[in-house]
């Protein structure tokens, strides 16, 4: 699957919502045994293994837009008067997939640009991203923000995911 330069690529997750691959790389495919490959590169890197579902690709946000998405993005979420869940999941190499949020339902989601944090707040608890330094975002190609990937500072992708 291509990505142009302002995406990524990655898989979805099942029905189960568990994380399959992460890939990096402008040119990105999984194999028959889940195995997400950067075609530019000798190196893959693979944060879990499993099997591949539907690709999807994910817009990236420029920092200078992070208020306004965040706050287009809450509005919208009171506007709908649904309720709507979230799950993050934070990976790396070093730790693989660990899950630190699971289905709870979404209160709101905000960037504070002084202190340069995204904060999730779902039933009962904040969830805090300090120091983002990439915001990329999927909406399924129908304007309903499926998730959102932010890549923090000291390189570990924190996945929001709202269904």
């Amino acid at each position: 699957m291509a990505a142009t330069a302002q995406a990524r690529c990655l898989f979805e997750t099942d029905d189960f919502g568990s994380v399959t691959v992460l890939t990096r790389g402008m040119t990105s495919r999984a194999d028959s045994a889940g195995v997400g490959r950067d075609e530019r590169a000798s190196y893959h890197e693979v944060i879990v293994m499993g099997t591949p579902m539907k690709g999807i690709s994910a817009k990236k946000i420029d920092k200078g837009e992070w208020m306004s998405f965040f706050s287009a993005l809450a509005q919208d979420h009171r506007r709908r008067k649904q309720v709507d869940y979230a799950e993050v999941r934070i990976m790396s190499r070093e730790i693989g997939v660990q899950k630190e949020v699971s289905w709870l339902p979404l209160i709101g989601i905000t960037y504070d640009q002084r202190n340069d944090v995204i904060d999730l707040s779902v039933e009962n608890m904040n969830h805090m991203i300090q120091h983002p330094k990439e915001v990329f975002v999927d909406d399924g190609g129908n304007g309903h923000v499926r998730s959102i990937e932010v890549m923090r500072n000291d390189g570990i992708v924190e996945l929001i995911e709202i269904r």
